[in-house]
């Protein structure tokens, strides 16, 4: 490695978000960008969605780019790789409990105790997941039969693995003091649990968990994709095709919510 190399790989890269996404439309992202790149249906899509707009830039590159984009309309922050990189993974949770003064959620392997004042940041999009579900196939070669007449093959129902990808309402969680990034998917938790009413679907007890969290913690921000599916219309839901994407938008508000932003 040269000593240019050596340096080049020691440089800070830098992430780029739109600051405000509220009211963005197609049109003006379409405008602000066109110094940078035309972009296709499913990139405005996904920045409209998540704020993202690229990153491994050098941080000459980046102040460019803020800068041009910023005089088309368009406010961005950059921020170093590094402290996206800080920003604590997502953990599953499957049950949890409501208390008068904290929240209880539970993965498979720990507990965690939130009190309310810690919560930071919440959000809740559609996105795609892949699952593996499990299929009865006929094969017509299942087994091998011994008869009088010699070896034959004979059919027979087998069980088979098979990925696929379904729309799941994913809701993420963060608290401070840890920074702690807990992730519900809807289809998976167990909202009886919480000791909140019960409903007669998981919807109506997602946005009921919705609701009662977006009103406890002072110091809570809650995203805009959470008013988005609790106006009651689906053409609002913020619709993502995949976890990554989600994750794309939480820690542009994560980093919001901490005043990085």
């Amino acid at each position: 490695m040269t000593d240019r190399e050596a340096i080049l790989a020691g440089m800070s890269r830098f992430v780029l978000f739109i600051k405000d996404l509220q009211g963005l439309k197609a049109d003006k992202l379409d405008w602000a960008l066109l110094p940078w790149k035309k972009l296709t249906a499913l990139e405005k899509n996904k920045i409209i969605s998540t704020g993202f707009l690229c990153k491994g830039l050098e941080e000459e590159k980046a102040l460019y780019w803020k800068e041009k984009i910023g005089e088309r309309g368009i406010e961005v922050e950059m921020v170093s790789e590094e402290e996206i990189n800080a920003l604590p993974q997502p953990v599953e949770v499957l049950r949890g409990k409501v208390e008068e003064n904290e929240l209880i959620l539970k993965s498979k392997e720990e507990t965690f105790r939130i009190p309310y004042e810690k919560l930071l940041y919440l959000a809740c999009a559609r996105v795609r997941r892949k699952e593996q579900i499990e299929k009865r196939v006929y094969n017509p070669e299942h087994r091998v039969a011994v008869t009088q007449y010699g070896a034959v093959r004979v059919g027979g129902w087998e069980k088979k693995a098979e990925e696929v990808s379904k729309w799941n309402y994913l809701l993420s969680l963060v608290s401070d003091d840890p920074l702690l990034h807990l992730q519900i998917f809807e289809k998976s938790f167990a909202f009886p649990s919480l000791g909140l009413p019960l409903k007669l679907t998981r919807f109506e007890n997602m946005l009921q968990f919705l609701e009662y969290i977006s009103n406890r913690g002072e110091n809570l921000l809650v995203d805009d994709s959470v008013r988005f599916i609790m106006d009651g219309n689906p053409l609002t839901n913020l619709k993502l095709l995949s976890p990554e994407d989600f994750q794309e938008r939480v820690n542009r508000g994560i980093l919001k919510a901490l005043g990085k932003i």
